[in-house]
C-alpha cells in the first residue's frame, strides 16, 4: 500500500516537459502586468501539482536512504536528510546515465530513470528489512502534519513567485546559472572550455553544487527559465527542515512544536520574498535563479554540518564539509566561524572535535586542489576562477564602518524576532550560543566591506532563525514568543515586499532582435559565448555608470539566451553576429570585430530606442535597495558612508602596494 501510494505521488512528473512548455507559452511578452497570461487552470492547478510530484520524484531516493539509516524519525529529518542524500545518489545516477541515454535523456525517460531508481532502492530495503523496509515517524498525525506544512509553504511561494519562475526575463546572473547548468546535460562537471571567453570564470570548484540539482530539473521540465528557477520552491522547505533538526539536535523531542515551526516558516516567507525580489545586482529585477538558489542551497548543507558535529556524526560530518565547500566559497568561512564559536560557547572545550573538523576541512581542500591538475590531464575545463584568492581579497580594498542600514538588511528578510533572540545569551544553550557567535562574525565580516550586495548576509539571516525555533522549543510559555515571531514576520514580509509587481521583459525583446550565426548554441559552442561579448558595444553592462538613469543595460548572456540562432536575419533583426570571415548582407554596417567574431547594426534609430527604454527600477524593496555606488565600485559614490581606499592609505605609508597586488594576482579594477 505504501508503494502504491508513493508511486502514485509520482505519476504527475511524467507530464512535466509539456505542462512547463505550455505554461511557459501562456504568458510571455504579457507587459508589466504580473499576473498576465492565458488559461489560470494550467497556470494554478495543474503546474503546481507537476511541480510537487516532480519534487517528491527527486528526493524520494534520498527519502528511502535516509529511512534505512534512521534519519527519518520525524518528517523534518526525514525531508532534510533525504534531500541531502538525494543530492548525491540523485546527480550521480544522473551523471551515468547521461554518459550511456546522451540526449535521450530527458523529460519521461529521465522521470523513467528516476523512478527505477526509486523502486530499485525500495525493493533492496524490502529484501533486507523485510515489511518494515520503510521507517516512518512514530507520531504519524505530528509527521503528517509537519509534511502537509511543507507542501502547503511551497505552494503559497509558487503562487505568489509564478509569473517570475515562468515568464520574467533572465538578469545576467540567471542566465549565467542557466548556461552553467546546461553543461551538466552534455558534460560531467559544469566547468567551460577557457576559449568560452569571460563566462568560463563561473562555476569553479567552491561554487558548483547548484548546478547539479538544477540539471536534474533541465532534464525534467526541458531547458527553461522555470527549471532553473524553482529548486527555490524546493529548497525552501528543506532549509525549514534542516533548521528544524538543528532547533532538536541534542534535545529529547524529536521536532520543534508545529506552532514553532509555524513561525520558522513566517520568517522563511519574509526571507523567500527578499531573495526572490530585492537580491540582485541588476536595476530592473532579481532572478530567483541566482543567487537565492546558491544561497539557500548553501545554508542547507552548511546545517548538515552543524547537525554532524553536534550529534559527533563523522560521516556526516564529512559529507556536510564536502557539499560545504562546494556550495561557495564563505561555507569555509562559515565553518571556520563554527569551529572558533564552539570552543568559545562550549563547556569544557572540545578541542578534540574542533580537530577533527579542522583535519576534514584540510582534507577536503587539499583533494579539491588535485582536481584542477587531474582535468587538465584528462583535456577536460578546468574550473572557473571567479571565486579565487584575488576575488576574496578585492572584498577588503575598500572599507567602511558606519552603515547601519545594513541591519535591516538581516533583521527583516529573518523576520526581526530571530535578530533580537540571538542577542538574548543569558537564555541560549551552547548550542544557540555558537550560532550567534557565528552569525555576529559573519555579519560583521561583510559590514566592514565597502561594496557588497543584500544576498552577502544570507547566513546571517538564516542562522538567528535556527537559534529562534531552538529557544523557542525548550521555553515552557512558548507561546507568547511564537505570537510575537509571528506579528513581527508579517510586518517584516510587508516591509520587505516591493511596492508594485512587475515581471522585467526587456531582456527578452532586445534578443529577438538579435541573430546569432556563430556555432550551434544548443551544444554550448564556446564560440557562440565569445562572440555574444561583441553585445557590449551596442549595450553597457548593468555596472556601467549610464545604467539605467541615461541608458538600459544589462549583460550579453541575456541577449545571447534569447537571441535568434543559426538563422538569417528576418525583417525584426537589428544585431547580428556572424564570424569574422562571413559577409554580411547589405544595409549592414560593422560595430565591432573581435576574436573571429563580428557584430553588425542594421538600424541606429531602432538601436536608440533600446537604448532608451526605461524598465522599473529599482528592483525589490526599498528597504533592501542597495546604493548602485556601493554595488559597483564603477559608479561614483556620493560620500556617504565614508570609503576607505585600503590601497591608497597603505600608499600613504610608503608601501608598494601595486608590487604586493601584482603578487597576489590582484587587480585594483572591479
Amino acid at each position: 500500500m505504501r508503494a502504491a501510494v508513493i508511486l502514485l505521488a509520482l505519476v504527475p512528473s511524467l507530464l512535466a516537459p509539456e505542462v512547463v512548455g505550455r505554461a511557459m507559452t501562456l504568458g510571455a511578452s504579457g507587459g508589466d502586468a504580473y499576473y498576465a497570461g492565458g488559461q489560470a487552470t494550467m497556470v494554478f492547478l495543474v503546474l503546481p501539482l507537476v511541480t510537487l510530484s516532480a519534487f517528491a520524484l527527486f528526493i524520494l531516493p534520498g527519502v528511502l536512504l535516509a529511512s534505512a539509516m534512521g534519519k527519518t524519525s520525524t518528517a523534518s529529518e526525514g525531508l532534510f536528510y533525504g534531500f541531502v542524500l538525494s543530492l548525491l545518489v540523485v546527480s550521480l545516477v544522473s551523471g551515468l546515465a547521461q554518459a550511456v541515454l546522451g540526449p535521450a535523456l530527458r523529460g519521461r525517460v529521465y522521470a523513467g530513470v528516476l523512478i527505477g531508481l526509486s523502486v530499485s532502492i525500495g525493493m533492496i530495503l524490502r529484501r533486507r528489512r523485510g515489511p518494515a523496509w520503510l521507517s516512518l515517524p512514530p507520531d504519524g498525525r505530528v509527521a503528517a502534519r509537519e509534511a502537509m506544512l511543507f507542501a502547503l509553504f511551497s505552494l503559497a511561494l509558487y503562487y505568489l513567485l509564478a509569473p517570475k519562475l515562468l515568464w520574467e526575463s533572465f538578469n545576467g546572473d540567471g542566465a549565467h546559472a542557466f548556461e552553467s547548468s546546461r553543461l551538466l546535460l552534455r558534460h560531467a562537471l559544469p566547468f567551460w572550455s577557457s576559449d568560452a571567453g569571460p563566462v568560463a570564470g563561473f562555476p569553479g570548484m567552491t561554487s558548483m553544487l547548484f548546478a547539479f540539482p538544477n540539471a536534474w530539473f533541465l532534464r525534467l521540465l526541458g531547458e527553461t527559465e522555470y527549471a532553473v528557477r524553482v529548486p527555490f520552491l524546493l529548497y525552501m522547505p528543506v532549509l525549514a527542515a534542516g533548521i528544524a533538526v538543528v532547533a532538536s539536535v541534542g534535545r529529547r523531542d524529536a521536532s520543534p512544536r508545529l506552532s514553532v515551526l509555524t513561525a520558522v516558516l513566517a520568517s522563511l516567507a519574509c526571507y523567500a520574498v527578499a531573495m526572490a525580489f530585492s537580491a540582485t545586482y541588476n536595476p530592473y529585477s532579481a532572478d530567483v535563479a541566482l543567487p537565492a538558489t546558491q544561497d539557500t542551497l548553501l545554508m542547507i548543507v552548511y546545517l548538515v554540518v552543524i547537525a554532524a558535529a553536534v550529534m559527533e556524526h563523522r560521516g556526516w560530518l564529512a559529507l556536510g564539509i564536502a557539499l560545504t565547500y562546494v556550495s561557495l566559497p564563505n561555507g569555509l568561512i562559515l565553518i571556520g566561524f563554527w569551529i572558533v564559536a564552539r570552543l568559545l560557547a562550549e563547556r569544557p572545550r572540545r578541542w578534540r572535535e574542533a580537530g577533527l573538523v579542522a583535519a576534514l576541512v584540510a582534507g577536503t581542500v587539499l583533494v579539491a586542489a588535485l582536481v584542477p591538475a587531474l582535468l587538465s590531464a584528462l583535456g577536460a575545463p578546468p574550473p572557473g576562477r571567479e571565486y579565487g584568492i584575488a576575488g576574496t581579497l578585492r572584498y577588503f580594498a575598500f572599507l567602511q564602518f558606519t552603515d547601519l542600514k545594513r541591519l535591516i538588511y538581516i533583521a527583516l528578510p529573518a523576520g526581526v524576532v530571530p535578530i533580537f533572540m540571538a542577542c538574548a545569551w543569558r537564555n541560549q544553550d551552547w548550542i544557540a550560543r555558537a550560532l550567534s557567535l557565528v552569525t555576529g562574525a559573519y555579519f560583521l565580516f561583510f559590514f566592514v566591506q565597502a561594496h557588497i550586495s543584500v544576498h552577502h548576509f544570507v547566513p546571517a539571516m538564516i542562522l538567528p532563525i535556527a537559534v529562534a525555533a531552538r529557544m523557542a522549543a525548550s521555553m515552557p510559555r512558548a507561546q507568547r514568543v511564537v505570537i510575537a515571531w509571528l506579528g513581527a514576520a508579517a510586518l517584516s514580509f510587508v516591509l520587505v515586499f516591493p511596492p508594485r509587481l512587475t515581471r522585467h521583459e526587456t531582456g527578452r525583446l532586445v534578443g529577438a532582435t538579435i541573430a546569432e550565426r556563430l556555432g550551434d548554441y544548443a551544444s554550448s559552442d564556446p564560440a557562440v559565448f565569445r562572440g555574444s561579448t561583441l553585445l557590449e558595444h551596442v549595450f553597457p553592462f548593468d555596472w556601467d555608470p549610464a545604467v539605467p538613469g541615461r541608458s538600459y543595460g544589462g549583460s550579453p548572456l541575456v541577449w545571447n539566451r534569447y537571441a535568434v540562432h543559426g538563422q538569417d536575419p528576418t525583417p525584426q533583426t537589428n544585431y547580428l553576429l556572424l564570424t569574422s570571415t562571413e559577409t554580411p548582407p547589405d544595409g549592414w554596417r560593422l560595430m565591432a570585430d573581435s576574436a573571429g567574431a563580428a557584430l553588425y547594426l542594421r538600424s541606429d534609430s531602432l538601436w536608440m530606442r533600446h537604448r532608451h527604454e526605461r524598465p522599473t527600477t529599482p528592483a525589490g524593496s526599498r528597504w533592501l535597495t542597495v546604493p548602485r555606488s556601493i554595488l559597483f565600485r564603477t559608479i561614483p559614490h556620493d560620500g556617504s558612508p565614508r570609503i576607505i581606499d585600503v590601497a591608497a592609505t597603505l600608499e600613504a605609508m610608503g608601501l608598494d602596494v601595486d608590487m604586493i597586488l601584482a603578487r597576489l594576482g590582484v587587480s585594483r579594477e572591479r
